[in-house]
């Protein structure tokens, strides 16, 4: 074999050298990603179990299951929203800065997030402290409003601690560190379950009581992380540099603004199935079954969002360390191991769905639409999963704007409404709402792979060189 032969030869087998790199790193990451993404939903549901248990009385464990409900609702939509959109900047910016190792570009970016955060838990403040009479406004039960805003006044408290936990995983991320976020999550969890125990059952507070344990169980989260932050001898603070922070606010507030838009129009999409089906005749089987069928899907959805993180993290450090080659591996290797927990997700679903709901009640009605919302909905599950792990490809790639107008457009605007028609005239019901949503998916997905295959990595990577900012 001659020496011009072996080229092609070599680089095939670097390559394949990457690819069984990448995936041994993408494994290593996903598992503690989904752990942390499992253990910041347990900390609410928790809480719904012990208010379920505070009264006898039916109409009183309605009023406060009802309140719980909408304050985590709002909780997410306007609050932890934000957080996660000031997030989005610092995925994509901190990955590509510690793949191009300037790691000074890191604290540059925390302290753009701490001034933009700062700016922020001022009008989210306010709607704590107003949210009752925003709830009244906007036509709730004058008790539902009342009981609803004294829960947020409290989580008011946790608002800061939200946005310092969100900066600090992500900065720690970043930089492939995912353990102190387990941690952080099983901490904050026996923190929040002891201390809603006590302030709900053995204190005047009541359902009070599991607002201020939420807001204790961020501090934890924030107190954790930021100690393993402080550790890093590579990450220093040496002072404030406003000059650098306030310089990159315009593309950072552009990032974020387009990260809170990818995460409210995806959370809105699947919510509003939940809010649509109150409009449906039947509205109490049709929501009842509906929440069944959520919280099974929550569970699998959990392998998603730790995957999405993972895609986010590889991407990003491969651009910025100018691999185009692998940041693409990074991406397919990712949308690969989604799909394939989809399809499992699917076959598990549909072959469950007449024992799982019983888990929650024996009202043959319910079981039976239940079931069939799992049969209905088990085949998009691969979509779902795709499109989940393809927005953290976007995210890290610095292009959350192309996964917020998809989602705006193709769920909200098409998938949305067209659910309501299917459910509405043609009489499909809950299962129509889903249908509809699923097809909007279908679409960003679709596209999502298209310019999977279509991306121009190398000018990404070079784009990511010239982000520099310290």
């Amino acid at each position: 074999m001659s020496v011009h032969e072996s080229v092609p030869l070599l680089a095939k087998y670097a390559r394949s050298d990457v690819a069984k790199d990448e995936f041994k790193h993408v494994l290593q990451l996903s598992g503690p990603l989904v752990l942390t993404a499992i253990c910041e939903y347990v900390a609410n549901s928790v809480n719904a179990m012990y208010t379920g248990h505070l009264s006898a009385e039916s109409s009183e464990v309605q009023l406060l299951l009802a309140s719980n409900g909408l304050a985590y609702l709002f909780y997410v939509l306007l609050l932890y929203s934000l957080a996660i959109g000031v997030c989005t900047a610092l995925d994509a910016m901190c990955a590509q800065a510690y793949g191009r190792h300037a790691v000074g570009d890191i604290i540059v970016l925390l302290q753009t997030a701490v001034l933009c955060s700062a700016v922020l838990c001022v009008p989210m403040s306010l709607f704590c402290i107003y949210s009752t009479d925003l709830l009244l406004w906007l036509g709730q039960p004058a008790e539902t409003a009342h009981v609803t805003g004294e829960m947020l006044w409290y989580m008011m408290f946790g608002v800061p601690f939200v946005f310092g936990y969100e900066i600090c995983k992500r900065i720690l991320q970043s930089q492939n560190v995912v353990l102190p976020a387990v941690l952080a999550g099983v901490t904050g969890n026996v923190v929040n379950a002891i201390a809603a125990y006590l302030l709900m059952f053995h204190t005047s507070l009541g359902y009070r009581g599991s607002a201020i344990a939420f807001s204790l169980a961020s501090a934890t989260y924030c107190g954790v992380t930021s100690y393993f932050v402080y550790q890093q001898d590579h990450v220093e603070w040496h002072g404030w540099k406003l000059q650098e922070a306030v310089a990159y606010l315009p593309q950072f507030l552009s990032l974020s603004l387009f990260g809170w838009i990818m995460f409210v129009s995806e959370f809105a999409g699947v919510a509003l199935t939940s809010v649509l089906a109150g409009f449906l005749p039947h509205s109490n089987l049709a929501i009842g079954s509906n929440n069944i069928f959520l919280g099974f899907r929550q569970v699998f959805f959990m392998v998603y969002m730790g995957l999405g993180v993972a895609s986010t993290v590889r991407v990003g450090n491969a651009l910025g360390a100018n691999d185009p080659h692998r940041a693409q591996v990074a991406a397919f290797q990712t949308v690969g191991l989604s799909a394939s927990w989809a399809v499992f997700t699917s076959v598990v679903m549909a072959s469950v769905r007449f024992v799982y709901p019983h888990l929650y009640t024996e009202d043959a009605d319910t079981l039976a639409l239940a079931a069939n919302l799992m049969l209905v909905n088990a085949p998009f599950q691969i979509v779902f999963g795709v499109w989940m792990v393809l927005l953290g490809v976007f995210r890290g790639s610095a292009k959350p704007h192309t996964g917020a107008v998809l989602n705006v457009l193709f769920i909200l605007i098409v998938g949305v409404p067209l659910g309501w028609y299917l459910a509405q005239t043609g009489g499909l019901g809950i299962e129509g709402l889903w249908l509809g949503a699923s097809i909007g998916y279908i679409v960003c997905a679709g596209y999502g792979i298209y310019w999977l295959f279509q991306a121009d990595w190398k000018a990404m990577a070079l784009q990511a060189q010239s982000a520099h900012v310290a």
